[in-house]
């Protein structure tokens, strides 16, 4: 496949997936953005790619160098819903962003918006007066959220985590 379609970083990965609990297929298309593990073997090559959502390729392309001043949230949400720094097709409203309690007044220096975001996280405080926000983003949307909001929402789904070959016993 290597010597017929070589790798340049330019390409799309479609991947569609889907398990008997999901109600919905998972859709999402990646940017591969480096190959890495190449081992040949006769016949038969394996290698790892290495791919991203295109928010991170836009993000990296944009650069933030502006003075912010106000909540953290608000200066989180100017920033994402900024189509200057990013660059979506899900919009604003695929964003979660939960309410921060102190405010913060700084000049971007020239960062990436993902960067920006995640430096805001290591300051920004809960209303519990805990700093312990987390910048995500999951198959559906992108969360700026205090690690407290996560532990206390209700499970989304159960796992079991066990070996594949292992009995249960009840």
């Amino acid at each position: 496949l290597l010597n017929t379609m070589p790798l340049t970083g330019e390409e799309l990965l479609e991947n569609e997936m889907w398990t008997p609990t999901l109600t919905n297929k998972i859709k999402k298309v990646f940017y591969v953005y480096k190959m890495s593990g190449l081992v040949t073997k006769k016949r038969v090559a394996t290698y790892i790619l290495h791919f991203c959502s295109p928010e991170l390729v836009y993000s990296q392309l944009g650069k933030v160098a502006k003075a912010f001043s106000g909540s953290i949230s608000r200066t989180v949400i100017d920033i994402m819903e900024n189509p200057r720094y990013i660059v979506t097709d899900r919009g604003s409203t695929n964003f979660i962003c939960e309410e921060t309690k102190n405010s913060y007044s700084f000049i971007a220096p020239y960062w990436t918006p993902f960067e920006t975001i995640n430096w805001l996280s290591t300051r920004a405080v809960n209303r519990s007066g805990v700093p312990n926000y987390l910048f995500f983003e999951t198959n559906q949307e992108f969360a700026f959220v205090s690690i407290d909001s996560l532990v206390n929402q209700e499970p989304q789904r159960e796992y079991v985590f066990s070996d594949s070959d292992a009995t249960t016993v009840s």
